[in-house]
This record gives structure tokens, C-alpha cells and sequence, in this order.
């Protein structure tokens, strides 16, 4: 099983990290959750405590799929899924008929994202070479929109990812919307936790009131 930190109790709420970082990245998101909401953040294969498995290829369809083998293992595949960055792209190809919902935080695109070289050194954490983690997010394309609700929050002083990125991947999705954060860069759950808890706490709202009506 994946590493993974958690708290809270209620709806689960999986918090997927990005290319160069680990569930660390999510701590002050989980201190006080949501009330109601039962937040788990793992750690992808190579990163942080999670080992990767000696023939593991650095893919974005091989994440999903160590996501979802996650989710069965916790017994939280009805959860909703929050992606930041690369995590993005992770969980809209780990999303299924039983998702909840998407969370998309600054995400690569559904189209693949270039990745820089200037961004490489902050690579250098990954266990696998780190050219190969940027060329797979490159070479991925996602080939079936989730058709639940999506939320793109998108933080304007991103240097990575762009507004129109945001936009696009916000049109791909039938129930796709935007949320522009001004005066936040690519990581609101690093520089605004608490803004992040209270984005996720309405979204949880949106979402089972929706279920609550449909019942």
C-alpha cells in the first residue's frame, strides 16, 4: 500500500501531490479537515515514503493505477479526488464510475504539459530519472473526460501552468468550472491551507447535496 497521512472522519477526500513533491505537501491541509471529511494523502510510487516497484515506469496512467489499488485498499473509491499539478493529471485518469467528484489544483492539462528544464533540479527528490517523470507527463493525453463535477482552481501567479491551460482543462470536462485565486501561485496548498480547506469544504457540500437530491 502506499504511504499515506489522514485525518479527519466522514467523506473521503484523497489528496494526490505533484511531480516534485510527497504527501508532505498536504500537512496543513490536514490539520482541523473539514468537518465531516475524511482526508488521506499518499504518496505516489517513488515519492516520499512510497517505494516504487522495481519494474515501474514512470507513466500518468501508472500512477492512476496505483491510486485506484489505493482507494480499494482504504475502502474509498466513492471519494472525491483533489490533484495539484502532475496529482491533476493523475486523478483525472484515476477517475471512475464511483468518483465523487475532481478537485483540480494548478493542473497539468489534459493535452500534457512541457515541463521546462529549469524545473528539473527541483526534481532531483525522485527516485526515477527525472527527465523520464517529465517526459511521460509530456507524452500523456487523457482520452475520456470524467462527466461528474469538476472544480479547476487556478492560481494567477503560476509560472508553470497558465490561465489558458486552466481554461482548457476546465472546457474539457462536461461539468467542468474555474476558480480563479488571485495573488496565489502554483501551490495553494502550500501558501493558502486554509483558503484550500474552505474551497474543499463547499465543493464537499456541492457534491453530496447533489447525491443527497438525487436520493
Amino acid at each position: 500500500m502506499l504511504s499515506c497521512l489522514e485525518s479527519g472522519k466522514g467523506v473521503p477526500v484523497v489528496l494526490v501531490h505533484g511531480n516534485f513533491a510527497c504527501k508532505e505537501w498536504w500537512r496543513e491541509v490536514l490539520q482541523n479537515p473539514p468537518e465531516g471529511t475524511w482526508l488521506l494523502a499518499p504518496d505516489l510510487p517513488g515519492f516520499g515514503e512510497s517505494q516504487a516497484p522495481r519494474d515501474f515506469t514512470p507513466s500518468i496512467p501508472a500512477y492512476a493505477e496505483a491510486l485506484r489499488a489505493f482507494l480499494r485498499e482504504k475502502d474509498a473509491e466513492e471519494a472525491i479526488l483533489v490533484g495539484h499539478s502532475l496529482g491533476g493529471a493523475v486523478v483525472m485518469e484515476a477517475a471512475g464510475e464511483k468518483t465523487r467528484g475532481l478537485v483540480l489544483i494548478n493542473p497539468a492539462p489534459p493535452s500534457g504539459l512541457q515541463t521546462p528544464e529549469a524545473y528539473y533540479p527541483i526534481l532531483e527528490g525522485y527516485r526515477h530519472n527525472r527527465e523520464a517523470l517529465a517526459q511521460a507527463l509530456a507524452a500523456w493525453r487523457l482520452e475520456r473526460a470524467y462527466p461528474g463535477p469538476v472544480l479547476v482552481v487556478y492560481g494567477t501567479l503560476d509560472s508553470l501552468v497558465t490561465r489558458v491551460m486552466a481554461e482548457e482543462t476546465a472546457a474539457f470536462f462536461p461539468r467542468g468550472r474555474l476558480l480563479v485565486l488571485e495573488g496565489v501561485g502554483h501551490s495553494v496548498n502550500l501558501e493558502s491551507p486554509e483558503l484550500l480547506k474552505d474551497i474543499l469544504k463547499d465543493f464537499v457540500k456541492e457534491v453530496y447535496g447533489e447525491v443527497q437530491g438525487r436520493g
